[in-house]
């Protein structure tokens, strides 16, 4: 399987199954994100396109039977969970004018403002025209899209041409089109064959304005396969995508199954084969990079400095802290509780039950509280948890006794943290008070007096 970047500059299109497409522009072309409720007058996109001859025509894209709704799962990379979703048969106005080239052939497609699969590609060349890319969700790994442009003032769809079938196609599978600007217009696509050898195909495309057609010109290939395009190592294919990464207009869509990951865990071992008893390449640690190429199970393939082997998918997840035995409050006690940890406790806001008793141990028992039931682990002993039914059950408050305290007294977490948010006698007049808010994180401090030692913190998080 390939998956596909676009750079300006041109190439071949080797569609021989479906493809995730990418794309890196040149700083000659400007890339325009598509802005979802663009305009007053109700479009779900609107552009200022350039035709052929540099006139501007306002471009919008609409639908009469247009259905929103918000996803509750993760579809993929097309979608994340809350996104909002539009779906209908879309169609184009120019300057006001409803136009008879159809989008999707007059089918429904579905579209997601949050992802760029619907953009402009502004041109800074002479006597070349402004395009505009729509894509819309096809599959899991995949994405379809079509290239559109205005000549004599109306839209005009342009044809690919599809080396596998050999013959032009209005529709593309996953790319997004990016210009550069030289004296006739070209692109130029980088393809990733995740399948076995792993190599980078570069393919230049030729688009004919007459014809309105992108053709295939010419494709260089690296990787561990030895044909007569070969040019080059996969270690050199992947150095020319990174150095192109790093140009201004660059844009890789979201749904190239190709990304660049982050090592999570302390040490993760890179393997020959997808076997932990396989010869090791490398060691990996925390915060190194590699470049994702395909999904084996338990095991990534993934690319490292050149090197290309695997690692396990707990790489990708971080070690859990060590529970500790007591609260700490130093200098580390505010920046911690803003991203959710309780500095030496090490408890993680916002974790789900069961992700708590695989912490913490085994449910001891369960404490009644206003308005429900606190529970008490068997490696916190001293702490009282709860979860929030409204939000995902995610742990949102957390209260500690005594014995999980340091011993410090009001006066002196003052002079730590600093000025509290609020201060004084708690409602029963029993207890002395400060609280502290981080955020949406909120900490209280009780103890008898002002200056005996606190008894109990209660800490809050609200989603």
């Amino acid at each position: 399987m390939q998956n596909w970047f676009w750079r300006p500059y041109g190439s071949t299109f080797k569609q021989n199954m479906l493809c995730t497409l990418a794309v890196v522009t040149l700083v000659a072309m400007l890339f325009t994100p598509a802005h979802a409720d663009a305009d007053a007058s109700g479009a779900r996109y609107s552009f200022s396109i350039k035709d052929v001859n540099g006139k501007q025509h306002t471009v919008s894209i609409r639908s009469d039977d247009e259905v929103v709704e918000k996803t509750t799962d993760h579809i993929a990379a097309f979608a994340d969970r809350g996104d909002t979703i539009y779906s209908g048969v879309y169609y184009f106005t120019v300057n006001g004018t409803p136009q008879n080239t159809p989008i999707a052939d007059d089918t429904s497609i579905s579209i997601n403002p949050k992802k760029p699969y619907i953009h402009k590609v502004t041109s800074h060349k002479a006597n070349t025209p402004d395009l505009i890319v729509v894509g819309t969700y096809a599959t899991s790994s995949s994405y379809t899209f079509e290239t559109f442009c205005i000549v004599n003032g109306q839209i005009k769809r342009l044809n690919l041409y599809n080396s596998y079938l050999k013959k032009y196609d209005t529709e593309g599978y996953s790319a997004n089109l990016k210009m550069k600007n030289v004296a006739s217009a070209h692109f130029q696509t980088v393809s990733f064959q995740n399948a076995d050898p792993n190599g980078w195909f570069f393919d230049t495309w030729k688009l004919d304005l007459k014809k309105l057609t992108l053709t295939p010109v010419v494709t260089a290939y690296y990787g561990g396969e030895s044909n007569s395009i070969r040019k080059g190592s996969f270690a050199e294919g992947e150095a020319h995508v990174n150095r192109y990464k790093k140009e201004a207009n660059y844009f890789v869509d979201h749904l190239s199954a190709l990304n660049t990951i982050t090592v999570q865990a302390n040490q993760a071992a890179l393997y020959k084969s997808a076997s932990i008893t396989s010869p090791k390449l490398a060691v990996l640690k925390k915060g190194d990079k590699v470049t994702r190429l395909n999904d084996h199970g338990p095991f990534l393939k993934v690319s490292y400095k050149g090197k290309i082997g695997y690692i396990t998918n707990t790489a990708l997840k971080p070690q859990p802290l060590p529970i500790g035995k007591k609260l700490i409050i130093d200098k580390h006690f505010a920046p911690k509780i803003k991203t959710g940890i309780i500095n030496g406790l090490n408890i993680k806001l916002g974790i789900s039950p069961e992700v708590a008793t695989a912490q913490f141990g085994p449910l001891v028992r369960q404490v009644e509280a206003e308005g429900g039931y606190t529970n008490v682990y068997k490696k916190l002993p001293h702490v009282e948890i709860a979860f929030d039914g409204q939000h995902n059950d995610q742990l949102h408050y957390v209260s500690i006794n005594r014995a999980a305290l340091p011993k410090e007294t009001i006066a002196s977490i003052k002079k730590k943290l600093g000025k509290p948010a609020n201060e004084g006698p708690d409602d029963m007049g029993s207890d002395y008070v400060i609280s502290y808010e981080y955020g949406k994180r909120h900490v209280s401090f009780y103890a008898p007096t002002a200056s005996s030692p606190i008894h109990r913190v209660f800490i809050r998080a609200y989603y």
